[in-house]
């Protein structure tokens, strides 16, 4: 029987082996790339990624899987934050976040909102001092903060402006003076061509930024604080988010992920940058930090006895505002949030970003319960991204999404243990629907036994128990429940 085992479990391994390479040197002109939808062994998901980054020129990589309930269920990092040290990408490494930064803004303004300081169709300039928004063809038309909110106000981005500001450290002009040059007629940023679209307020939708810092202006309005002081004071301090800033300043730019661009067979680094309109998108965090902030959003606004927005508030914020999807891309646009639907026809809340040298996203499922964080020091391809993030979504919904206890069961099943990789514990779930003698037995990958976890009759029902592996190497090791004459096996990754 041992040696059968050996057998069995040798030829599982080569078989799966083989299977992910053919699927890894699948041809990219086909426009597929492989997936872990029926595989959601870390083993495969740790390949696809390295193998993926290797391909697309991607120096380092940082992602995590959070749940609802748990926080934080996996997480791996991949290559260097700087490629010229060989050092090597961390938890505790920054990276600037890009759009993603607009979600902080968003919970800033609308605590506000909490406090009756606005409504949202009211119009902005009513609240605005030093300067004021007027569509060139509809000058007298109101600008309320829902369309600034849904990217419908007809502000427009004017890069030509916008990229000519960026500098190597922070911007030496003030957020105020920037929306001031911008808005004002006779301007030195001013277009009334390139700095708004023609459309009636309220009837086109534009994704612009320029208007999303309208917002972090009237913060500083209402607050009396500098918008980054205000941000530090009422979400970073209470999320324990020490280390995320708006600027460079005060901050070790070693521990910040260089940005890269693959350029004539290598990467070359851009200096860390900044620009006036910094609350659009030149927040830098690490993933841990930024995993508070989303787990406060899939809390309904709480995270560990802080409460940042009441729960009716962030059900509004993700809530669709339009009542329609974004012409061209079919998501759903919510207060600054994105309804994502991208991803496999996935509906993700959240937000993603990209500048130079880095893409990011940060998503959640809010029907079951898990999100996931990507940073990437390289700006990235959007079918690479996708695919990134398609294959870190598959890989949180293998592992979070179970059978609920309480629900009638019609079969006998294994699920996958988690977290995995794992060290050094790891849970393992199962169920029967009928009384049965259950064995539950651990082997490496030479079909040794290590462990029986369950030998003992059950009843019928859904069982997890906890496997601690202090003692044991890192490296693979299989999982098999008996029960009756139903035997399931799978595999698991000890990593330490």
């Amino acid at each position: 029987m041992k040696s059968f085992l050996k057998t069995l479990f040798f030829f599982l391994l080569v078989t799966q082996i083989c299977f992910a390479q053919l699927e890894l040197n699948r041809s990219k002109s086909e426009s597929e790339y492989p997936s872990i939808k029926d595989s959601n062994s870390s083993f495969d998901i740790d390949s696809l990624i390295t193998t993926t980054m290797n391909n697309y020129h991607i120096p380092g990589l940082a992602a995590l899987i959070n749940t609802k309930d748990d926080g934080i269920i996996w997480k791996n990092n991949y290559g260097y934050k700087n490629v010229e040290l060989s050092q090597p990408v961390e938890d505790s490494t920054m990276f600037l976040i890009a759009s993603i930064s607009k979600t902080i803004l968003a919970t800033a303004i609308m605590q506000f909102w909490e406090a009756d300081s606005f409504d949202l169709d009211d119009n902005i300039n009513d609240y605005l001092d030093g300067f004021q928004v007027h569509i060139p063809y509809h000058w007298n038309d109101t600008i309320t903060f829902r369309m600034i909110m849904t990217h419908t106000a007809s502000i427009r981005d004017n890069w030509n402006v916008m990229n000519a500001l960026v500098v190597c450290g922070d911007s030496p002009i003030s957020l105020d003076t920037f929306l001031i040059n911008y808005f004002t007629p006779g301007g030195s940023y001013y277009n009334s061509a390139l700095n708004f679209n023609g459309a009636k307020p309220g009837t086109v939708y534009e994704y612009a930024q320029p208007g999303i810092c309208i917002l972090a202006y009237l913060v500083e309005k209402f607050s009396g604080m500098t918008f980054n002081q205000y941000c530090r004071e009422h979400i970073f301090n209470p999320l324990g988010m020490n280390k995320t800033s708006w600027f460079l300043e005060g901050m070790d730019t070693t521990a910040i992920a260089t940005p890269y661009i693959w350029q004539g067979g290598q990467y070359i680094p851009y200096c860390h940058q900044g620009f006036p309109y910094y609350p659009i998108g030149q927040l830098r965090t690490n993933k841990i930090e930024l995993e508070h902030f989303l787990s406060t959003y899939m809390n309904w606004g709480k995270y560990n006895g802080s409460s940042i927005l009441d729960s009716s508030t962030v059900d509004l914020i993700l809530t669709d505002q339009l009542g329609y999807p974004i012409p061209g891309w079919g998501d759903y646009q919510g207060l600054i949030w994105f309804d994502y639907r991208f991803v496999a026809g996935r509906s993700l809340w959240g937000h993603d970003g990209s500048w130079y040298g880095y893409g990011t996203d940060m998503v959640f499922q809010k029907e079951e319960e898990w999100g996931v964080i990507l940073f990437a020091n390289s700006r990235l391809d959007w079918s690479v991204e996708v695919f990134l993030l398609s294959t870190l979504c598959d890989y949180a919904q293998d592992i979070t999404v179970v059978e609920e206890i309480n629900n009638p069961i019609s079969d006998f099943y294994l699920e996958q243990n988690y977290p995995n990789p794992f060290n050094p514990s790891t849970k393992i779930r199962y169920s029967i629907p009928q009384a049965s003698n259950v064995t539950i037995k651990v082997f490496d990958i030479l079909g040794n036994e290590i462990e029986t976890l369950v030998n003992e009759e059950k009843p019928a029902g859904t069982y997890e128990i906890n496997w601690y592996a202090e003692n044991l190497p890192s490296g693979v090791y299989f999982y098999q429940l008996k029960a009756g004459t139903f035997v399931q096996t799978k595999k698991m990754l000890l990593l330490k």
